[in-house]
């Protein structure tokens, strides 16, 4: 275990920031120590008078680990498709914002395993929803979870059932321009139309 400092800076005036220090603990990994560095990089960077103020905050540790999230729906989209709907606190929807294409990691311990999927977003961020839909796949020990085994845990816990989720990442998305065309055209099969859905 060792110790690692994770900074915000804020502006202050005339364009100069203000570095801020806390300290976190975590199994040291060769990514931790990248981000060391580049945290001194920038701490650098915030000493220096810039122009144009803006915000910059890097707290990557929000971003890199997972959240209890209650799963509030489940639906039988098909015979062999759920799509699970997630509760996200107030506290938490700016680092779970997301954009049309991006999706969420979802964990759980199966027969003492962890296991780890991903899966899209269906939802539109205008909705103010996290669904994600989940396909069941021959031999795959998370899909085939979700669709056999979840929706009757989630029905015995009456909806109080969480599942660990991480922040949304991906950059497959779609960065509305209402300047530019007006019209797209999408092609999806089977279930890669789940992020096209939060496109539209």
């Amino acid at each position: 275990m060792c110790h690692i400092f994770f900074f915000v800076c804020t502006p202050l005036q005339g364009g100069v920031f203000k570095m801020h220090a806390k300290i976190g603990q975590f199994l040291f990994s060769l990514y931790a120590f990248r981000q060391i560095f580049f945290c001194a990089f920038l701490a650098t960077f915030a000493r220096t008078n810039v122009r144009k103020s803006f915000n910059l905050k890097l707290v990557f540790t929000m971003e890199h680990r997972f959240y209890p999230l209650r799963v509030t729906g489940i639906v039988r989209e098909t015979p062999d498709c759920v799509s699970l709907e997630f509760e996200v606190p107030a506290d938490l929807q700016a680092v779970f914002s997301y954009l049309p294409g991006q999706y969420l990691t979802l964990r759980r311990e199966l027969e003492g395993e962890e296991v780890r999927r991903s899966y899209s977003l269906c939802s539109a961020p205008y909705e103010g929803r996290w669904r994600v839909a989940i396909k069941q796949v021959p031999g795959g020990r998370f899909s085939t979870y979700a669709n056999r085994e979840l929706p009757s845990i989630w029905q015995q816990q009456k909806g109080k059932l969480s599942l660990e989720v991480m922040p949304p990442k991906g950059d497959f998305v779609l960065k509305p321009e209402p300047s530019r065309a007006a019209q797209h055209v999408f092609f999806a099969a089977g279930s890669g139309i789940t992020p096209v859905m939060a496109m539209l």
